[in-house]
């Protein structure tokens, strides 16, 4: 079984530090799958999240990532 692998994602904003997740367009990381590691950046303050792609999910026409933060 191939291991997970680690992607890094910049936004705009920061994530709420309370955030238990976010939704990411599939473009946005393209190859990534369910079970790989986020790594999620804000460019204006720098504050960091990570987390794991749990599932893709079809909303407003479009195919997104859950992606479960972890917990601080």
């Amino acid at each position: 079984m191939e291991q997970p692998r680690t992607w890094h994602l910049e936004r705009r904003s920061p994530v709420r530090d309370d955030a238990p997740g976010i939704f990411v367009p599939v473009d946005d990381l393209d190859g990534a799958e369910v079970g790989d590691a986020v790594v999620v950046n804000a460019s204006d303050d720098g504050a960091e999240r990570t987390g794991t792609i749990a599932e893709i999910m079809a909303r407003a026409g479009d195919d997104f990532f859950r992606i479960d933060l972890d917990p601080d």
